[in-house]
């Protein structure tokens, strides 16, 4: 990572992780727009924008 760059997805996976299996018993799973094995049946991948991240509940 670059100075002034920030891993939106790293900061969502391991700051909501814990949360998320806390308060709702379920699993994180985190995905970037690029990942070639992402899990995105909706397509949501394509609404997604820098610090607001397309959410898929299921």
């Amino acid at each position: 990572m670059n100075i002034g760059q920030i891993d939106e997805k790293q900061i969502i996976s391991s700051e909501l992780s814990s949360l998320v299996k806390n308060d709702y018993d379920v699993e994180l799973s985190v995905f970037s727009e690029s990942d070639s094995e992402k899990y995105d049946p909706k397509n949501k991948a394509k609404a997604a924008r820098p610090f607001k991240p397309a959410i898929l509940i299921e």
